[in-house]
């Protein structure tokens, strides 16, 4: 963001020099906090966990074919999907926003290593943008508290206050224009996903 509004600025001076230094050292530390935590023995611990769950997998569940098995689990995705505007009405709550975003990038993740449910391209990008969309409005909900501690911590850093301000209003208006045209994305993608299932369930 600070790269795009230094390229938007008619002058060349450094735009947000204060902010993007210190955004610049907490990417930093967060990077080799999540090298340091990358460890073979946790993600050996992941298979493992899957290979339990697949061997405790119930007998019926084992006798069901590829198809049924598939058509059984994504018919109850689907049932969930559908009902999360019930379940999560607040579309100013990002929390809540946040969540939907997971579930639906779960289901995208699942329906696109599953090729035996013919996923078509045009639902793909309704989901992806989808995604998009929330993803969109958390990162600003997300860098608006950061920017607000970055702010606070740093009291003697005058012009921190202006590049924060700066930065948040930039974020903010492209927050408003997705949250605008979320019911209308969320419209459109039911009605694919509704059609996709009714294909292929």
């Amino acid at each position: 963001i600070c790269s795009r509004l230094q390229r938007n600025r008619e002058q060349q001076e450094a735009a947000l020099p204060q902010l993007t230094e210190l955004l610049t050292q907490l990417r930093g530390a967060a990077a080799a906090k999540a090298l340091r935590g990358l460890r073979l023995n946790r993600l050996t611990l992941e298979l493992a966990r899957l290979l339990l769950w697949l061997y405790s997998v119930p007998a019926p569940e084992r006798e069901l074919t590829l198809a049924e098995f598939l058509s059984r689990r994504f018919g109850n995705w689907y049932d969930k999907l559908m009902e999360l505007p019930e379940k999560y009405p607040d579309l100013h709550n990002m929390e809540q926003l946040h969540r939907i975003r997971i579930k639906l990038k779960r289901f995208r993740y699942a329906l696109q290593s599953v090729p035996e449910l013919a996923p078509e391209a045009s639902l793909l990008r309704s989901l992806k943008y989808l995604q998009d969309m929330l993803g969109l409005l958390h990162d600003d909900y997300i860098n608006t508290m950061m920017v607000e501690k970055l702010v606070a911590a740093h009291p003697k850093i005058k012009e921190l206050r202006y590049e924060a301000a700066l930065f948040s209003g930039w974020e903010q208006a492209k927050a408003d224009a997705a949250l605008e045209a979320l019911p209308q994305q969320w419209e459109a993608f039911s009605s694919q996903l509704t059609e996709w299932k009714n294909k292929n369930l």
